[in-house]
């Protein structure tokens, strides 16, 4: 691993670090959708056996947020 590090020239490193930094974003935006208001949604939903389809409280939740702005 150090020797692909050297061995590596600046922008090889630049990009290998960009796409180490998107995939930990992207594990920190998976995280904190599961932990938020959404995901306990989605979770009491699942947990009372309700539909998760199109007319969920989740799904007019984020519907009404969107024509707000």
């Amino acid at each position: 691993m150090f020797n692909l590090l050297q061995s590596a020239n600046d922008d090889q490193t630049a990009i290998g670090l960009c796409v180490l930094v998107l995939a930990t974003s992207a594990f920190f935006v998976f995280v904190s959708f599961h932990l938020g208001p959404a995901g306990k949604k989605r979770r009491t939903l699942e947990l009372q056996g309700g539909d998760w389809s199109r007319n969920s409280p989740i799904t007019e939740d984020f519907q009404a947020h969107d024509r707000a702005a």
